[in-house]
């Protein structure tokens, strides 16, 4: 995932992997439109990058909360699936909340009503390859039990953002 981190002056833009197996990460040098690869080393302090003679912690990027994100969202600026999964872990995962359409169930209750949803408050829930720092897919479910609508519903993270960009998911601050 790119990240956003403040090196002195200016702020660089930098692709960091999300796993354990990688040992760089790559700096956009947007001034001369060229990539740089650094090695990731660690102190005491953590994981870190140098840049221009900088130590650069990786879990120092710059955060931007939900309700930032929200208000991108609803001034029109740029957003891409990046920022929606920085704001989440800015914000810790386990306290976003978003209104979204869940199908309901059919009165026989096994089966979902195609064409009927309901606004339903959620959360989103860590799974194997549904991890928020994956930028790949989000999983919702209900916050209470409600067994009126489905338990489950995946989004991808690109996906998601045009939906809450067209009104139909509304980020809850």
């Amino acid at each position: 995932m790119h990240y956003k981190y403040k090196c002195g002056s200016e702020i660089i833009r930098v692709w960091v992997w999300d796993d354990d197996y990688h040992t760089t990460v790559t700096v956009e040098d947007e001034k001369i439109n060229r990539n740089y690869d650094r090695t990731i080393q660690e102190d005491k302090n953590g994981k870190f990058f140098t840049w221009n003679k900088c130590k650069i912690y990786l879990n120092n990027w710059i955060r931007v909360s939900m309700k930032e994100f929200k208000e991108k969202i609803e001034n029109n600026e740029w957003v891409v699936s990046d920022d929606l999964c920085q704001s989440i872990l800015s914000d810790g995962v386990e306290n976003v909340r978003f209104i979204v359409p869940f199908n309901t169930v059919a009165s026989f209750g096994f089966l979902l009503n195609g064409n009927e949803f309901k606004d339903t408050l959620c959360k989103i829930v860590e799974r194997p390859n549904r991890e928020v720092k994956q930028n790949y897919k989000l999983t919702l479910v209900p916050v209470g039990k409600d067994e009126s609508v489905s338990s489950s519903r995946d989004y991808y993270t690109s996906s998601f953002i045009s939906l809450i960009q067209s009104g139909h998911i509304k980020i809850v601050v």
